[in-house]
């Protein structure tokens, strides 16, 4: 079983989308824990018309993003863990072809993809154009340049259950890089060459509205990881 973290704050302008890609998926087993960050809109309506492969949540109050994350995990049941913001998108192979990596390596703790951002328009770029991709112990590659979305991302469980702790509360940008760069510290990362999804440009998104917050939760968790982890004690 795969579980779909879907985290939402009034996403119903592209909410339809981002579910269909899920049901569109060639791999069958999977769920969908939707959880609703106190949204306004139709959100709620929207994701509750897909029937019992999405199992609904809701807060009373809206947190960050980092908060949300975590209670979405605490209800997931599979033994793979993705993440789909509701403004992203992926191609009906996605699962399929991360799951085969994990068959034939099970020291693996996440497997991504490339991705390609684009907008209302039409497709802008590939992700791996852009940034170098790398495969096994990337920890110290990773840190140094991000080459993973998060919509690209799938967790082994056993991954996420050997951290301290899954996502930082505190965060409400980089928190899934955050995760990304300890799961790599322990364990290897592999990713399939194609675009397996698309992440979204647009100015409503969590990223284009906060992106002031960046540099200051960047400089957070760099001090962090020099705090936890003893590579990274200088």
């Amino acid at each position: 079983l795969v579980s779909v973290i879907m985290n939402c704050l009034n996403g119903e302008r592209y909410l339809r989308e981002a579910m269909d890609s899920v049901f569109s998926q060639t791999y069958p087993n999977w769920e969908i824990v939707f959880w609703d960050n106190a949204s306004s809109d139709d959100s709620s309506l929207i994701a509750q018309s897909y029937g019992e492969k999405v199992r609904y949540f809701r807060s009373n109050v809206t947190s960050t993003l980092g908060v949300a994350r975590n209670k979405a995990y605490a209800q997931c049941h599979g033994e793979y863990i993705a993440i789909l913001d509701v403004d992203d998108v992926w191609l009906p192979e996605k699962l399929a072809r991360q799951l085969r990596l994990f068959e034939v390596n099970p020291k693996l703790g996440m497997v991504f993809s490339d991705s390609i951002c684009f907008d209302d328009r039409c497709d802008q770029y590939n992700l791996f154009r852009t940034v170098t991709p790398k495969r096994g112990r990337v920890f110290e590659h990773l840190l140094g340049q991000n080459f993973i979305f998060t919509v690209s991302m799938l967790y082994s469980r056993k991954a996420l259950e050997a951290l301290a702790y899954v996502f930082d509360a505190e965060f409400n940008l980089v928190m899934d890089y955050d995760v990304s760069l300890r799961v790599a510290y322990l364990y290897e990362l592999d990713y399939v060459k194609d675009p397996l999804c698309k992440w979204r440009i647009h100015s409503g998104s969590q990223t284009s509205r906060k992106r002031f917050l960046f540099a200051r939760e960047q400089q957070i968790l760099i001090r962090k990881l020099c705090r936890e982890l003893p590579v990274m004690d200088v």
